[in-house]
């Protein structure tokens, strides 16, 4: 499990699920932040304190929630307007 990972790997795995939190938070709640440059950001902060494999999956993850959201299965629970 998580907790036998070398704590180098823990540490960047910890830091890639902040970035995508951080990002969907974004795309989800925040109607001023427009979703590609909440990508954008979590792209650059992962190139930053991420490792090289980090910025592809993170990519790959929120490029399918953006998706998601706009065929309106990625939605705010309780939220009728989202």
């Amino acid at each position: 499990g998580f907790q036998s990972l070398p704590e180098e790997e823990k540490s960047q795995k910890l830091i890639s699920l902040g970035l995508l939190r951080l990002a969907v938070f974004e795309m989800l709640y925040r109607a001023d932040v427009p979703p590609k440059v909440a990508i954008n950001e979590a792209l650059e902060l992962s190139t930053r304190f991420g490792d090289a494999k980090a910025k592809s999956f993170i990519n790959g993850i929120l490029d399918a929630a953006i998706k998601a959201q706009e065929a309106g299965t990625l939605t705010v629970a309780g939220k009728a307007d989202a």
